[in-house]
């Protein structure tokens, strides 16, 4: 995904796919953590705040696993 990203070559395109990539899997998957930090940077400095915020968005196999407040419990 970072490859074909990285190949259109808009620069804040490829820092929001590399930070996305990091904080979701992990740095390593992103290219490590330099390669993130200066994905932050860049984002940071356009001021791209949604950008940033968007990985946390991302549901997990963790929050899925949870009952939304409310839901009827199994049982």
């Amino acid at each position: 995904m970072l490859r074909f990203e990285r190949e259109r070559g808009n620069p804040k395109d490829v820092a929001a796919q590399v930070w996305w990539v990091a904080r979701v899997f992990g740095p390593q998957a992103a290219g490590g953590a330099e390669e993130a930090a200066k994905a932050r940077e860049l984002l940071e400095g356009l001021h791209a705040e949604q950008l940033l915020r968007e990985p946390e968005l991302a549901p997990t196999g963790e929050r899925r696993s949870r009952p939304a407040a409310g839901a009827p419990r199994d049982g």
